[in-house]
């Protein structure tokens, strides 16, 4: 994946936070009384024999890496359908987090002419929903993402690893919407 930074490109967007990183923890080893961790990238710190929890496609760094030691994904696939609030309009689905941009979001969705089908947690987000919509359905249970895959057009996640490789390896574009 890319990381984006207003005003810069990819390549010196992970400069940047690669030099952040690693500017902390130097500065954690100083702290301890040791010398600098002469580190020079954080996937020195990880180390070729570490089993990794997601993808080749995912990880970024540039070094040689035994396949045996990329575990997938672990997320859970099993959960209910999701809810639809009309057969006739296209879909998004929408795993989302509560942020108090979530309100003007779905409401660019909707204007679009898309129907979406949230999972969250329904007490802290039904707030942000915008009044009178009624092409949105939100539910609190775990959501089948084979289901999911299978019925809407495009995802909009938090940008969580789990559940945005699956949908990816399902097929299925995703919008990915940081909380931070």
């Amino acid at each position: 994946p890319e990381i984006r930074m207003a005003g810069f490109p990819a390549s010196a967007c992970e400069s940047i936070v690669e030099d952040r990183i690693l500017n902390w923890i130097d500065e954690a080893v100083r702290c301890c009384g040791f010398q600098a961790s002469g580190v020079s990238c954080f996937a020195d710190l990880i180390g070729p024999n570490a089993l990794l929890a997601t993808v080749p496609q995912f990880d970024h760094y540039q070094r040689s890496v035994d396949p045996g030691h990329y575990l997938g994904i672990w997320d859970r696939t099993a959960g209910t359908s999701p809810l639809w609030t009309s057969s006739n309009r296209p879909r998004v689905f929408a795993y989302l987090k509560p942020h108090p941009n979530v309100g003007q979001l779905l409401t660019e969705v909707t204007r679009q002419g898309f129907q979406v089908a949230i999972a969250s947690d329904v007490r802290r987000i039904q707030n942000l929903i915008p009044r009178g919509s009624n092409s949105i359905a939100l539910q609190h249970q775990l959501v089948s993402l084979e289901q999911i895959a299978e019925t809407c057009q495009f995802v909009i996640t938090n940008a969580n690893h789990g559940t945005t490789v699956r949908l990816l390896m399902y097929g299925l574009p995703v919008l990915a919407c940081p909380l931070f």
